[in-house]
């Protein structure tokens, strides 16, 4: 990422993508700058960029009477080819029912948790893996790794879940789209992740959640605005975590 001072332009470069942002008026200048170095392709009108599309547009906010222009960021078309990717795995006629919430409610210390499907909200239904028979998944054991959310001991096996093989690919579909445009995502994709190697079948209940949550919520975008002269603003930095957020490893 790059500014120019005097022209109030920003560009962005990812490998051969450029994107200039800044007053309309200097937008013409910054790209003779550029070509006057780089051999580029003409602009073109702001649409789609590293997969995700973007508009621009104005809104009112509700403390001030002047507008402000919008950014609108849309991956919807990358979310609805994770849901269908799940859906193929899963199997077509898996019904994806309509939720609030990324994840399911997080259990507490005093609490037992069962890990049957249904108790955790799954549906009962065979998952239909392409090239592998479901009775040499659902055979196979994992050790048992202690969690907050549960006091067995540390002794019992759980169940390997039918989607360990296929985890990794759907989780990382989703992550690319959550972090450009679905921070709402981010928290339940990064939970799951650290369950790749030890896949159960509590995260196959998990992931079936939060595969119906981005199906409930395909029509959600981000919206970013800027209201202020830019002699008032600043950047903040916030790290991608949260303190003491895994039950896992209190």
């Amino acid at each position: 990422m790059y500014f120019h001072k005097g022209l109030k332009l920003l560009l962005v470069i990812y490998f051969d993508d450029l994107k200039l942002a800044g007053p309309a008026q200097n937008l013409t200048k910054g790209w003779e700058l550029l070509r006057s170095k780089l051999r580029i392709e003409p602009e073109t009108d702001l649409g789609l960029y590293l997969g995700c599309l973007l508009s621009k547009g104005t809104n009112r906010l509700h403390d001030s009477t002047e507008e402000v222009t919008t950014m609108t960021y849309n991956m919807e078309g990358l979310l609805k080819l994770s849901v269908d990717k799940y859906l193929e795995l899963v199997g077509k006629d898996t019904k994806l029912k309509q939720v609030s919430t990324p994840s399911l409610p997080e259990e507490t210390k005093q609490r037992n948790v069962s890990l049957e499907h249904q108790h955790l909200g799954i549906p009962s239904m065979q998952f239909d893996v392409p090239g592998v028979q479901q009775n040499l998944i659902l055979d196979r054991r994992l050790p048992y790794s202690p969690d907050a959310s549960d006091s067995r001991p540390e002794s019992v096996e759980v169940q390997r879940g039918a989607l360990a093989p296929y985890a990794a690919s759907i989780l990382m579909k989703l992550l690319y789209a959550a972090r450009i445009a679905r921070f709402d995502l981010l928290r339940s994709i990064n939970t799951l992740a650290r369950n790749v190697t030890k896949w159960s079948i509590q995260d196959d209940a998990k992931l079936y959640h939060l595969m119906c949550y981005v199906n409930s919520t395909l029509g959600k975008r981000m919206i970013g605005w800027v209201g202020n002269d830019m002699k008032d603003l600043s950047i903040a930095l916030y790290a991608d975590a949260d303190f003491a957020g895994c039950a896992q490893s209190l």
